[in-house]
């Protein structure tokens, strides 16, 4: 009897903790058109650069179409809204938004952002040339060419607790 309850409700607990936890990745590499947010064994999320952009998702390994059911002639039903008299509007105080902002920034983390961009004007790439060097460093590396290519390679990581974190407090810090 404990082992099933153990099993019934650790399973979901470590599955929630997993969510919580691993930080989720997000990708972009327009050399090879990769364009992903994964997390690490559980979801990947990502834009099939061969197809028309449709939005694939896979979940635990299995993948889940996206693709709506309807037919494409028929439109959506539109609801009508109905307009409350007594709802205050969501207002917050700056300090608040200001909280949320800052929380968001420390829950993310930039891993490498390599970037080469052709501008088309050989004085505009010479200007640019002192800003890039001062930009440069740590995990970004940005560079300007000659050769009418234009690249970007991010790798963004996202710690999904402190953003949760910092939303819960948003929504009920006074």
């Amino acid at each position: 009897m404990v082992v099933a309850l153990l099993i019934l409700f650790g399973i979901p607990c470590m599955i929630l903790c997993a969510l919580l936890f691993v930080p989720v990745v997000l990708t972009i590499d327009t050399t090879r058109g990769t364009y992903e947010i994964r997390q690490r064994g559980m979801i990947v999320f990502y834009v099939d650069p061969q197809t028309f952009p449709v939005l694939n998702l896979k979940i635990f390994g299995v993948r889940v179409d996206l693709r709506s059911k309807r037919e494409p002639g028929k439109t959506a039903p539109v609801a009508k809204r109905k307009i409350s008299k007594g709802k205050k509007p969501f207002r917050r105080s700056a300090d608040a938004w200001v909280y949320l902002l800052r929380g968001a920034r420390r829950s993310l983390k930039l891993v490498n952002l390599n970037g080469t961009f052709d501008l088309c004007d050989v004085s505009l790439n010479a200007q640019l040339f002192p800003v890039l060097n001062l930009v440069n460093g740590g995990p970004v590396y940005i560079t300007t060419n000659f050769s009418r290519t234009n690249c970007l390679k991010l790798l963004l990581e996202v710690k999904v607790y402190r953003l949760a974190w910092t939303i819960v407090r948003f929504f009920t810090k006074q």
